[in-house]
């Protein structure tokens, strides 16, 4: 295996991981966990952001629930290209 560049290894990396994330939230029902079946789901997606130095970002939000704290939720924000 040849050495290649780490900051396509790391892109890829994210890929893979939001890929991952997403296929296995699609696979989760609110209601498997005890939520109520209306219980709103805040879609995932791209969020844009302005920086008055930077000017527009965006990012993919990314939005877990650990199932043994229903208290806590995990957000992540992924830079998109």
């Amino acid at each position: 295996m040849s050495v290649s560049d780490p900051a396509i290894d790391q892109s890829e990396q994210r890929k893979h991981l939001g890929t991952f994330i997403r296929l296995h939230r699609q696979r989760l029902q609110p209601e498997a966990a005890g939520f109520a079946a209306t219980a709103r789901r805040r879609t995932t997606g791209l969020r844009r952001f302005h920086h008055p130095q930077h000017g527009d970002l965006v990012f993919e939000q990314l939005t877990l629930h650990p199932a043994v704290r229903s208290d806590l939720k995990l957000v992540m924000l992924l830079p998109s290209a």
